[in-house]
């Protein structure tokens, strides 16, 4: 694994670590609070869709950006 330490504003030098590093495990979503589901106001009311920041997981998946994903969708 490289080096990624990097100075700190502190004056010691911060790791940078993912989520899982970090903690030791994966992170639950705090879009939808760990349910992969959040609540989406369409057609003049409310749905139940899975959360795009997740994908329905339910876990944080560091690196991923639902807007661009939204916007973007894979082929």
């Amino acid at each position: 694994m490289a080096d990624t330490t990097a100075p700190a504003r502190n004056g010691r030098a911060a790791r940078n670590e993912s989520a899982e590093e970090a903690t030791g495990g994966p992170q639950p979503c705090s879009a939808c609070r760990a349910t992969g589901r959040v609540f989406a106001n369409r057609e003049g009311g409310q749905i139940e869709v899975a959360c795009p920041w997740c994908q329905g997981s339910g876990q944080w998946e560091p690196g991923y950006d639902a807007q661009a994903a939204a916007v973007h969708p894979a082929a």
